[in-house]
């Protein structure tokens, strides 16, 4: 049975992961007036409104580069059911362009696993996974389905540079981070004025988008439930910062068969730098 629990939580782990890039590299909105600045972002994550995840980002533009750097951790009940922690890198040319590079490194309940991507010259991407991926799990995304992707982060990149919400929230994005080829369709759904709470210190006017994936290839070749899980729905909150002329997200929700997953942006920093 506590297998089961943590399994359960596992999967709400990968909602929570999933709803926090969905939202999280869009706070560049536009390159201008961002070249000198470093940029901090804190996030809590609460399940059924308990605390069950932080996440801390650092991103800088400068020189006709991004670098991102993105801290996640499991905490509260999450962290003892089914203890995590991952640290993603990406970086690039700005606008995004050819030159990516993309790694994530990751521990769920003591098991270690490393990803790094570089895109090469024809289109698709080199990938190394340490330690591999059994067979019997996925099977590898085929190089014709990486042509037209991108990595999490130069996908989220990509998608910042729109003028407007309605800009930013629509489309579709095609995501490879690895392991699982996915496509991502987003939708404005309108504007909210969002009051501040003891979960999130942002309180103003934001843009609300949906977001929903499909799996392309790579996806889990075993459901853990024994069925397959409908992809959820996720719902995106952003803010204008006119001043730093971006898109800032401050709210991501999901619903689950078991509870409601929020996503809050706690403490938002932005550092001129040295």
């Amino acid at each position: 049975m506590l297998q089961q629990t943590k399994d359960r939580y596992r999967w709400l782990l990968r909602s929570m992961k999933l709803a926090l890039w969905t939202g999280l590299i869009t706070v560049l909105g536009s390159q201008t007036g961002f070249a000198d600045k470093a940029l901090k972002l804190d996030y809590v994550g609460y399940y059924g409104g308990l605390e069950a995840v932080r996440v801390d980002v650092s991103i800088t533009l400068a020189e006709g580069r991004y670098a991102v750097t993105s801290a996640t951790r499991s905490t509260g009940f999450l962290d003892y059911l089914s203890s995590f922690h991952s640290a993603v890198h990406g970086r690039g040319a700005w606008p995004p362009g050819s030159d990516q590079r993309f790694s994530l490194k990751s521990a769920y309940s003591g098991k270690q696993r490393r990803i790094e991507l570089q895109r090469l010259p024809q289109g698709n991407f080199e990938v190394a996974i340490t330690p591999p991926i059994p067979a019997d799990e996925r099977d590898p995304v085929p190089p014709s389905l990486q042509q037209d992707s991108r990595d999490p982060i130069a996908t989220f990149m990509q998608l910042a540079m729109q003028p407007t919400a309605t800009a930013l929230c629509s489309g579709m994005m095609p995501i490879f981070n690895g392991k699982i080829r996915s496509d991502v369709q987003f939708r404005h759904l309108g504007s909210e004025d969002l009051q501040a709470s003891s979960y999130s210190r942002f309180q103003g006017r934001a843009e609300k988008c949906q977001m929903t994936y499909a799996v392309r290839a790579g996806g889990y070749k075993k459901s853990w439930f024994g069925k397959d899980q409908a992809a959820p729905v996720i719902e995106v909150w952003f803010a204008r910062r006119d001043d730093l002329a971006m898109w800032l997200p401050v709210r991501v929700r999901t619903e689950t068969a078991l509870a409601t997953i929020f996503l809050h942006l706690t403490s938002p920093t932005f550092d001129a730098k040295s």
